[in-house]
């Protein structure tokens, strides 16, 4: 994405990242592990295919995973949930993607349990609660039905018997 793009902002990103390799030759490496352990002890982003899988499958509460940013590309960004590049990488990608698509990133809520890092305003876990919630709904329309069946037939038969 960005060693061969034409964009100036991806340019200088790959720029950035060969001159910090010339001093860190693991800034480049294939080691997903290795990577994040990176992004874990210093400032560094980790760009990828499919960070999210990675962060996953590591089980830990420490990054955060920018993720469905861009769907287009199917990328998606891990950094330290306190790190300074966080806001960095917002900005860059408000400039990339013309100010839009990062509107939900900002209005985000943090999710009390780390397993999922953010939870959108109109997404609610689904829980027993909504269950018996629909039960009871279920268990009302039908009590309503049996006391209207039960009206029918005894205005029924006491308009029968007269």
């Amino acid at each position: 994405m960005f060693e061969n793009s034409t964009d100036e902002e991806n340019r200088k990103v790959w720029e950035g990242i060969v001159k910090q390799n010339k001093t860190d030759p693991s800034v480049l490496s294939e080691n997903i592990d290795d990577l994040l352990d990176k992004v874990l002890n210093g400032n560094f982003a980790l760009v990828d295919v499919d960070v999210l899988k990675h962060v996953r499958s590591r089980n830990d509460c420490f990054l955060s995973v920018i993720d469905n940013i861009v769907t287009t590309q199917h990328i998606s960004f891990a950094v330290p949930l306190d790190s300074p590049l966080k806001k960095d990488l917002d900005q860059y990608m408000i400039r990339r993607f013309e100010a839009g698509l990062l509107v939900d990133r900002y209005n985000l809520k943090q999710s009390p349990s780390c397993s999922s890092s953010y939870v959108y305003r109109h997404d609610r876990p689904f829980s027993i609660g909504n269950i018996k919630g629909s039960f009871g709904i279920l268990g009302m329309g039908l009590m309503v039905s049996i006391l209207g069946l039960l009206l029918e037939c005894f205005l029924k038969f006491s308009k029968g018997s007269k």
